[in-house]
């Protein structure tokens, strides 16, 4: 029987999974030393107050939206509202080059450039000058510089107005994503909703993912794995995803989250060894004896394992 996607479109995917799992824990972070986190409704509320803010910039149908961040609440809040717009979502690194930012947002000829910080504004706001494109700049953690185009992310949360949506077809483009530039300028790779909606749902017809399961985000949204196989695929199935503080706290995230489920690569796996022997080698030595449960009886073989056979 020939595969039919489930998803069309990652608006259609969105849409289904705010209805669908709409008190269901979706994204959780740490603040204070508590996890708390953002349900399905409250996510789709706020992707459309800020549709509407992006609308009263001026975004509309196949506009490019970038936005240099690390993993956070606002970033799939931004992807879904700019989506909703018929607008291409084009995400960068934190850690990246500045040169780089630039070329990205020059190449892909973006509107409006979202960034995590005041830090990141500082380095990007000459390009309100340089890119002919780019027309706003709006910052989620600080406040404007006085550039009147430059705007904050909850400025555009209080906008007053509310605009239609304008569905996207499979074949409009959703997302580009750079490669890293380290054999020359980065190169963009154009992917449709279809592309993506389609990797979505193949994944319904291979992994028995429940409402229930939750992951430890560790692994960039900017990259095409943890955009596609963490964001996309969890909300799909009405999962949550807990946002690590920082990769030098996935070990003491992963005991508070307890996460279920984890998208991950084989160099995550190296560090987590890494750092589990580190803490083991500051640990008070455990006689020999204790890890076979005491010397073995006459006729008795040591056992190995947790009950396993001699």
């Amino acid at each position: 029987m020939p595969f039919e996607p489930r998803y069309k479109t990652l608006v259609e995917l969105y849409d289904r999974s705010i209805q669908a799992f709409h008190g269901n824990a979706a994204f959780g972070t740490k603040k204070d030393g508590r996890w708390t986190y953002l349900t399905y409704g409250e996510f789709g509320a706020l992707a459309d107050r800020f549709r509407a803010g992006l609308a009263a910039l001026g975004v509309e149908r196949g506009d490019r939206m970038a936005i240099i961040a690390n993993n956070r609440v606002e970033w799939p809040i931004a992807e879904c509202a700019s989506l909703r717009l018929g607008a291409a979502f084009v995400p960068m690194y934190e850690a990246q080059n500045p040169t780089e930012w630039e070329f990205i947002v020059r190449d892909c000829a973006a509107k409006v450039l979202i960034v995590a910080n005041d830090r990141v504004l500082a380095k990007v706001g000459r390009l309100l000058d340089s890119v002919p494109t780019l027309k706003k700049i709006v910052v989620v953690d600080g406040v404007s510089n006085g550039d009147a185009r430059v705007t904050t992310y909850a400025a555009l949360l209080g906008s007053p107005s509310s605009v239609a949506p304008a569905p996207p077809s499979s074949d409009d483009v959703a997302a580009i994503l750079y490669t890293s530039g380290t054999t020359g300028t980065p190169k963009g790779v154009i992917l449709t909703h279809g592309n993506l909606a389609s990797n979505v749902s193949g994944a319904h017809e291979v992994f028995p993912i429940k409402p229930v399961d939750r992951t430890l985000s560790f692994l960039p949204w900017a990259h095409a794995f943890g955009l596609t196989a963490e964001l996309h695929t969890l909300l799909s199935f009405g999962g949550s995803m807990a946002i690590c503080e920082g990769m030098d706290r996935i070990l003491d995230n992963l005991v508070e989250v307890r996460p279920t489920i984890l998208c991950v690569v084989p160099t995550i796996f190296n560090r987590l060894y890494g750092a589990v022997q580190q803490q083991l080698q500051h640990r008070p030595k455990v006689p020999a004896a204790a890890h076979v449960g005491g010397a073995p009886r006459e006729g008795q073989g040591a056992r190995r394992g947790v009950g396993g056979p001699a």
